[in-house]
């Protein structure tokens, strides 16, 4: 490959506040570090497909210009960022999105039309929103003890709700975790799901949010399940969730498979077991240890 055909990518280390960004299009990846950026740091251009973003503060509007201004911006990345105000990710020329350990102090929604690979990892404190994800293939979404709680009230989360037309979807989090069960109660059908992998949040007492996902879930052909026995105490403190009347679940015949990923010290693998094998059909059941 010639040099001149290469991908030019600038990195922008720390620099003073009122940064603005050179009015250059040759650019087709930036890597920002360190920094705080508002609306008024970012530039319109035609060329630029990649901007990852670390450390960094995004406040008043960053979102706006890379939503309008970025017609063939393909992928971004937010690391150990703070969102400041309420923020909008909706560019219709997105495919890939990768959130990591990011603070989000007010709320962000995410309703890239065009996407097809989210991931969402350990974030922390305000409400994250999918909406209108409908070219969505993958998703993951990992969240951690305490991430989503602020004076011990669980936030107000709709990150299943558009999620729907993915066909491979990861969800992880803390057993007693509300978010996702939360969720369950307003998102539609997952049509095109054919691969899913949950975490420790459905192991509750009646397995509950295990039973309502696979309802909502016709097409699905491999369940794992990757248990880590982790709990979250300030979850298991609150109130009992609000709750979808039961319904029989029956069997899956779609299932073909069942993975189940844990310590071999695990106190309830044989009770999960047991709550699949009615639902299972003639899906094969293998439990791994690490």
């Amino acid at each position: 490959m010639k040099p001149e055909s290469m991908p030019t990518v600038l990195i922008v280390p720390r620099v003073p506040h009122g940064f603005v960004m050179p009015l250059c299009t040759k650019f087709v990846s930036f890597i920002f570090l360190d920094l705080r950026l508002d609306s008024t740091a970012m530039f319109p251009s035609r060329h630029l497909k990649i901007i990852r973003l670390q450390s960094v503060t995004l406040k008043h509007g960053l979102f706006r210009p890379l939503n309008y201004d970025c017609p063939v911006l393909e992928h971004l990345e937010l690391e150990l960022c703070s969102v400041c105000d309420h923020e909008e990710i909706s560019s219709r020329s997105l495919k890939v999105l990768h959130i990591s350990q990011c603070l989000i102090i007010s709320s962000l929604l995410i309703c890239a039309r065009n996407l097809t690979h989210l991931s969402i990892l350990h974030p922390y404190a305000g409400a994250i929103v999918t909406r209108d994800l409908s070219s969505l293939v993958t998703a993951l979404i990992n969240l951690r003890s305490k991430s989503f709680h602020h004076m011990g009230t669980v936030m107000d989360h709709h990150l299943l709700d558009g999620l729907p037309h993915a066909t491979t979807l990861e969800l992880h989090a803390p057993l007693h975790e509300r978010a996702f069960e939360g969720g369950m109660l307003t998102c539609p059908t997952f049509s095109n799901l054919t691969s899913l992998v949950l975490g420790d949040w459905v192991m509750t007492a009646d397995f509950y949010p295990l039973h309502r996902i696979l309802q909502l879930s016709d097409k699905l052909k491999e369940l794992t399940l990757k248990l880590e026995m982790e709990e979250c105490s300030t979850c298991k403190a609150l109130p009992p969730t609000r709750r979808a009347p039961p319904s029989a679940s029956g069997s899956y015949p779609c299932i073909e498979r069942i993975k189940i990923y844990c310590r071999e010290e695990h106190p309830r693998v044989d009770e999960l077991v047991q709550a699949l094998l009615p639902i299972a059909g003639n899906a094969k059941i293998s439990i791994e240890w690490p």
